[in-house]
């Protein structure tokens, strides 16, 4: 884990601690909410959270102060958590309030979302009352297009599309399987059940997957 940032001494002795004299440059990537810097260390985004809510389709859906500092908060907690229980992350170590030192990967082009509770469209494509708990968790695979409005996939289709190899998609089923079962543990000891979650993957400059998000 990176040291967290300080501007004060520790960017002043001739050995600086890792990361902690790192330095905003440009937004490399901005949506509702998120808003990703490149830093001048390389291989390291900052990632920030803001007050903004995401709202269907990608609008604003208004501000709630707090929000940035509580989602980098949160975001750093889970992502700790999985990290001690083995699971590779993106996330190094806060940067200040609501920004992130994030490792830099290569988004693979499949979001994977892990289903505990009928909700929505899955409740009427099963045909249950909404917020029924289902006996197992239902995995299922997006393509990360916003132009195609990110259509569901099946394991075939994502084994086909030639850019997510079979191991790799395998490695991703698994590993949302395992990330899954190890925040719902997490967060019901803190009172919040799971409904659901969607999450991002990775590859690193060693080809290692990593949750990104």
């Amino acid at each position: 884990m990176w040291t967290p940032f300080s501007s004060g001494s520790a960017c002043d002795g001739p050995e600086p601690a890792p990361g902690a004299c790192m330095r905003k440059d440009a937004v490399a990537f901005e949506e509702t909410g998120v808003r990703v810097w490149t830093t001048d260390e390389s291989g390291y985004f900052i990632r920030e959270y803001t007050d903004q809510i995401p709202g269907p389709e990608g609008r604003s859906g208004g501000v709630a102060m707090g929000r940035g500092a509580a989602c980098a908060a949160i975001s750093l907690e889970c992502m700790a958590m999985l990290e001690r229980m083995g699971v590779p992350t993106h996330i190094q170590d806060r940067f200040s309030d609501t920004e992130l030192v994030v490792q830099k990967i290569t988004i693979m082009p499949i979001k994977v979302r892990c289903r505990n509770a009928a909700a929505g469209a899955l409740a009427a494509r099963l045909g249950v009352p909404e917020a029924q708990s289902l006996p197992v968790p239902i995995i299922e695979f997006f393509l990360n297009n916003e132009a195609l409005n990110n259509p569901r996939y099946n394991y075939e289709h994502v084994s086909v599309s030639g850019n997510v190899s079979e191991g790799e998609v395998k490695v991703v089923q698994a590993r949302g399987n395992e990330i899954n079962a190890l925040l719902k543990d997490f967060l019901i000891r803190r009172g919040i059940v799971l409904a659901d979650c969607a999450l991002e993957f990775g590859r690193d400059s060693n080809s290692e997957i990593r949750l990104g998000g």
